[in-house]
């Protein structure tokens, strides 16, 4: 954004526009042939033929930045050229009508150059610079044509055109931009979300059979439900704090559809004690609540009989 309204918009862009409008405004759009040199002519000029070596040297060795600072370092002697011959003073006087017009036609020419140099960068961009110029595409526009100073016709013509680059609000473009970022992530976040609710469906499917050393290794024990809750932004899931003797265990369960939050708390349900915890919706899951299930999907979580049995029981 600040490249845009700085280099651009300021720099080349407000040159462009506003040589068009002194040029417009102080000789009706046509420049007149009668000129008289300034003292600041010849430096601009030296500035100007020489800046077309030095892009081609710095384009072939693929040096593009340097590029780009050598063209940006004629923009800003041009801009400076107009500073130090100072039209809106010249304008004033009827005998400086020839140094002003002079003055206005070596910024003219000067923008040519730079106009046919920046093609490679913004192709798109020359042609709007020449349209305001009345630059026809053929010789004045040709690349080596940058190393002759005088191509324009001596009554230039000009119109204006439209804003080359209109300045960017820095403010509303970042709120935009921030705001886009956080619908990415949240975008992001949903599909991660599905990725890990799809994964636990997946995980909680088991081989029909197993052997007894592969039961053996499951540690099974009686936990106390001491808080269940809804999982924002899961359809399936809550997250159950559970009491397993001393110490306390968050478990997510799939079981949204089956039992309402709250529904479980103070059941004493069994708990695969040693199962590999994984992470859920951003936190860490250790353990899960076992279920049964029937022909139509409906869940029923395990409980034991005697409410009194202590959780961190072992069951075998």
């Amino acid at each position: 954004i600040q490249r845009i309204n700085s280099d651009l918009a300021n720099d080349l862009g407000n040159l462009v526009s506003r040589t068009v409008g002194m040029i417009d405004k102080y000789f009706g759009g046509t420049l007149p042939a009668e000129r008289t040199a300034t003292a600041f002519d010849e430096d601009l000029k030296a500035v100007a033929l020489s800046t077309t070596e030095k892009v081609e040297n710095a384009m072939e060795k693929m040096f593009f930045s340097d590029a780009l600072v050598e063209i940006w370092n004629l923009v800003r002697r041009t801009n400076k050229y107009i500073d130090e011959t100072q039209p809106w003073i010249l304008c004033k006087d009827e005998d400086k009508k020839a140094e002003l017009a002079n003055a206005l036609y070596n910024v003219a020419e000067s923008i040519r150059i730079i106009s046919i140099l920046i093609q490679p960068f913004m192709p798109n961009t020359p042609e709007k610079i020449w349209a305001q110029y009345n630059i026809t595409e053929g010789d004045a526009t040709a690349w080596d044509s940058t190393k002759t100073w005088g191509v324009l016709p001596a009554e230039l013509n000009v119109q204006k055109g439209e804003t080359l680059f209109p300045r960017i609000d820095m403010k509303k473009e970042l709120a935009e931009l921030e705001a886009a970022i956080k619908a990415s992530q949240a975008t992001s976040v949903a599909n991660q979300q599905k990725k890990e609710e799809k994964k636990a469906e997946a995980e909680s499917e088991y081989p029909a059979e197993i052997t007894i050393d592969d039961f053996c290794k499951v540690q099974l024990k009686v936990g106390e439900v001491l808080e269940s809750k809804e999982v924002e932004g899961s359809k399936k899931l809550l997250r159950n704090v559970v009491k397993l003797g001393d110490e306390e265990r968050v478990i997510f369960s799939g079981i949204k559809d089956a039992y309402a939050p709250g529904e479980l708390v103070g059941k004493r349900v069994v708990v695969a004690y040693n199962l590999k915890p994984r992470k859920m919706m951003g936190e860490m899951s250790y353990g899960m609540i076992l279920c049964a299930e029937d022909g139509d999907g409906k869940l029923s979580v395990l409980t034991t009989d005697d409410k009194d049995f202590a959780s961190g029981s072992s069951i075998s």
